[in-house]
């Protein structure tokens, strides 16, 4: 993330005025805290934007904030030093967020495909369903054409309906594949 701050502080203010008011910290490796004592996984939690500072002089004065978001909703600020002067427990519980942003996105990605087979499967069952209709109405506009030609119109009709609705199957299938493509 581009840094457009020159110091933490100013990171800090522009992270406030966007309503990231509260302050966590970070207990353990799977634990982080706000001030009023509320506990979060990093399940359940999302890191909005991020702001590294380096030291002028010393590498151990490197600094980095965090803009964190809750699945509860809060948002609020995590700080620590990085690099070598870093947190071991601070640096693994964001990489345990990251860790489960990346389960989640699999989770979803799982179920979108699960959703294209069934769609594909019904479209299966729709064209076999349209290509039975048509051979029936077929046959039955053959046998029945020259004596009835008002139950052959409404055969004709009705075919017609059914490969109209095969063609809008089709295209919402496509879309939705369209939709799931990365």
């Amino acid at each position: 993330m581009e840094n457009r701050f020159t110091s933490l502080i100013e990171a800090h203010q522009d992270l406030l005025s966007r309503g990231f008011d509260k302050n966590y910290n970070i207990i353990n490796s799977y634990t982080m805290v706000d001030e009023d004592g509320k506990s979060y996984k990093p399940s359940q939690v999302s890191v909005d934007s991020f702001y590294r500072f380096e030291g002028a002089s010393n590498p151990e004065d490197n600094s980095i904030i965090y803009g964190i978001k809750t699945k509860s909703g809060t948002k609020g600020t995590l700080v620590s030093a990085y690099g070598s002067g870093g947190s071991r427990k601070f640096s693994e519980f964001i990489m345990n967020i990251k860790d489960s942003q990346e389960n989640t996105m699999l989770k979803k990605l799982n179920r979108a495909k699960d959703e294209l087979v069934e769609m594909v499967q019904k479209r299966d069952k729709v064209i076999i369903a349209v290509v039975a209709g048509i051979a029936v109405g077929a046959v039955l506009g053959l046998l029945l054409a020259p004596k009835r030609k008002s139950l052959t119109e409404r055969i004709v009709g009705k075919l017609k309906q059914m490969g109209d609705h095969g063609s809008t199957y089709k295209k919402n299938l496509e879309s939705k594949i369209k939709d799931y493509s990365l």
